[in-house]
């Protein structure tokens, strides 16, 4: 790519000035880190932060120790770059990363960010309309029993000991991750945190005190057995009541036939 073309990318994606912190709480945020190589991945990263004609003014990540890098100025030529172009695009609570001149330039003229930003909020205003919260504690009781048992070498004993549950994860687990974006995710977090601690006054979970998780306690198999007895008990009456009401319409049925016939 010739370099004006380079020059006036570059200066696009620095148009909207980057905050000294990412804020992931801020929806409302539009703006683009832009550097050369890979961010994090290792010693050499340039974060841009001005373009002075063909001039390429910013700071170089120079590690210090093994995990730990500091920032020292450099500036550099836009045709010598020390890596490819990268910029990382916040746009309303979504993150995306064009590696290349032409991406960037291709993701700006397609719309990219916004295309993202659509799908997503009609995808979650769907979810938010058809997601049915669990409000049962043996229905969660099961959920947490059947996630125990196919746990497998998933939990955190490698297959010789009880699953860990965590509260929040846990709304996860139930729901997705698009959860997170719920507008009554915080209310439905703290039902399900009173339902634990139900559980746990009642025998059927533990919880651990240093860290929050909760754990699954034998007893829980007798209470969901016991529960579905009852429901089947409970199931049986209603159709019992039901064939009384119909055989005493019947009854009074044929009654009426026989009265005037």
């Amino acid at each position: 790519m010739f370099k004006p073309a380079k020059r006036w990318l570059v200066g696009h994606a620095l148009k909207k000035e980057a905050p000294d912190k990412t804020d992931w709480e801020n929806r409302t945020s539009d703006y683009k880190i832009v550097g050369y190589g890979v961010p994090e991945h290792g010693n050499g990263y340039v974060q841009v932060q001005k373009i002075e004609m063909d001039q390429i003014v910013g700071r170089k990540e120079v590690g210090k120790v093994p995990g730990s890098y500091e920032w020292e100025p450099v500036d550099f030529d836009i045709s010598g770059a020390p890596g490819e172009l990268s910029i990382q695009h916040f746009y309303y609570g979504d993150s995306l990363i064009y590696t290349g001149y032409w991406s960037y330039l291709w993701g700006t003229i397609s719309l990219l960010a916004i295309r993202r930003y659509l799908r997503f909020a009609i995808s979650q205003r769907f979810f938010n309309a058809r997601t049915r919260f669990r409000q049962d504690r043996i229905r969660i009781l099961q959920e947490l029993v059947d996630r125990d048992i196919n746990a497998g070498d998933d939990n955190q004993f490698g297959g010789f000991g009880r699953k860990k549950f965590d509260n929040f994860f846990l709304m996860a687990e139930f729901y997705g991750t698009r959860i997170f974006n719920h507008p009554r995710f915080e209310q439905e977090q703290r039902r399900l945190e009173l339902m634990l601690e139900s559980l746990v006054e009642s025998g059927e979970i533990a919880k651990d005190k240093d860290n929050d998780n909760y754990e699954i306690y034998p007893k829980s198999i007798s209470t969901i057995s016991n529960f579905e007895k009852e429901e089947r008990r409970h199931k049986l009456k209603v159709l019992q009541n039901w064939l009384i009401v119909i055989l005493t319409a019947i009854i009074a049925g044929v009654g009426i036939i026989a009265l005037y016939a």
